[in-house]
């Protein structure tokens, strides 16, 4: 990280702009000793990797930072920081903003409506933590749910959870008894073949490829009622 905040430290100061970043243009930059220039040229293309995308047709080795994966991984730092304690949306929005480089601000991270508890699995923390609340949990269910001043965000990341599906499903489970398929999904989606970047664009036919496999692991793994509203909720039939 401290490598991106130098990286965007010297393209203010040169004056770049974020969609179209050259890769040997900000290792010039930010070279300082020719012994360290095939490690740094190595580091400058892994953090571009991560945190943006390629603008071939801006040239080419060249990037547009994609400020939502920063912002993604700045969220998992946040919730790494104080292991499992559930935090306040308010809360994890304070962090979030004071750590975000301001030339990457996202408008729609201060909508409070954004963070309504049936927003989060399609928020830049869907496959990261799930929500509860200080209040009476069953709203959760309805077809509302609850105010982003009335959610809780608890830290539970994708990539720790078991990698078969059954074990999935009980792990989830065992952190909160009642799920919807929509909350489920971001969690299960690295299980389905279907490709990340289709995934992170919104592409329809990927989604309905997971929904349909999480719908199948429901089916076997959970138990079914119709919520508040329309949408079905599960609970676990795992013995």
């Amino acid at each position: 990280m401290e490598l991106l905040r130098l990286i965007l430290a010297t393209q203010i100061e040169r004056d770049w702009s974020l969609d179209a970043l050259d890769a040997k243009e900000v290792f010039l930059a930010l070279r300082s000793d020719a012994g360290g220039d095939a490690l740094l040229s190595e580091a400058v293309e892994a953090v571009l990797g991560r945190f943006s995308r390629p603008a071939l047709d801006r040239g080419p080795n060249t990037y547009a930072i994609d400020s939502r994966r920063v912002a993604r991984f700045l969220a998992e730092q946040i919730f790494a920081s104080e292991g499992s304690r559930p935090w306040p949306v308010s809360e994890f929005l304070a962090a979030l903003q004071a750590t975000m480089p301001p030339q990457l601000q996202l408008d729609d991270i201060g909508d409070l409506e954004n963070w309504r508890s049936k927003a989060i699995p399609q928020s830049l923390v869907r496959d990261m933590a799930y929500v509860s609340t200080p209040i009476d949990s069953q709203q959760l269910f309805t077809p509302s749910g609850v105010s982003a001043e009335s959610t809780l965000l608890n830290p539970l990341s994708r990539s720790a959870l078991p990698h078969e599906p059954r074990a999935r499903m009980r792990h989830m489970f065992e952190a909160r008894s009642r799920w919807t398929a929509a909350e489920l999904q971001p969690f299960f989606e690295d299980l389905v073949d279907v490709d990340d970047m289709l995934l992170e664009s919104g592409d329809v036919q990927a989604q309905t490829t997971v929904k349909k496999a999480v719908d199948s692991w429901l089916l076997k793994f959970g138990r079914g009622v119709k919520g508040a509203g329309s949408e079905v909720v599960y609970s676990s039939r795992i013995n």
